[in-house]
């Protein structure tokens, strides 16, 4: 299970509550994350390329799994992590994956604000 920051769950929480009262917020503003990979095979670093295909294979994955697509996202390969924006859907499935060690709010409370 992924290790998630406190501001990434409290925006996650007011999507899901602006998606169930209905609101046009809640369903079609993106959240941004940035989420940081597990190495492979137990290793503690993953190569620039190893990343790369764990990016494609995780996106690939996840959209298969949701019907949906982030709206952006950037590799940081030699950093071992992305940065996503997407539907709250698209990045709580996400965030179940393996792949994903931890992860966090990319924009201020302000920034993503549903309430």
């Amino acid at each position: 299970m992924a290790k998630i920051d406190k501001e990434l769950k409290r925006q996650l929480s007011a999507a899901a509550r602006a998606e169930e009262r209905g609101t046009a917020s809640g369903r079609d503003q993106p959240l941004e994350a940035v989420v940081h990979f597990r190495a492979p095979d137990g290793k503690r670093v993953a190569d620039p390329e190893a990343v790369q295909e764990i990016a494609r294979d995780l996106l690939t994955r996840v959209e298969q799994r949701t019907s949906e697509t982030p709206v952006a996202y950037n590799v940081f390969a030699n950093l071992q992590s992305m940065v996503v924006q997407a539907s709250r859907t698209f990045l709580v499935e996400l965030l179940a994956q393996p792949e994903i060690a931890s992860a966090l709010a990319n924009r201020s409370s302000k920034a993503t604000d549903h309430e």
